[in-house]
């Protein structure tokens, strides 16, 4: 029994990295994407635009994201 448990959380573990390694996977190419929508590179010469990214993946106030930060760590 102990030998089936120990084999369980084994996979157990290994599922939960591989769904982890996949959300972030998610959220770095969300946070790219809305970066690239909120400040357009110079080299392309698009005017900046309000951001249309949700307030939790692009933060327009950097204060406001760090004293977030801030507190979370609290």
């Amino acid at each position: 029994i102990r030998e089936m448990e120990k084999q369980f959380q084994k996979e157990a573990l290994a599922e939960y990295e591989a769904r982890m390694k996949g959300l972030e996977a998610e959220v770095k190419e969300s946070v790219r994407a809305c970066l690239r929508t909120c400040f357009p590179s110079e080299a392309k010469d698009k005017p900046e635009r309000a951001c249309e990214c949700p307030p939790e993946l692009c933060e327009q106030d950097p204060l406001i994201a760090k004293a977030d930060a801030q507190e979370s760590r609290l």
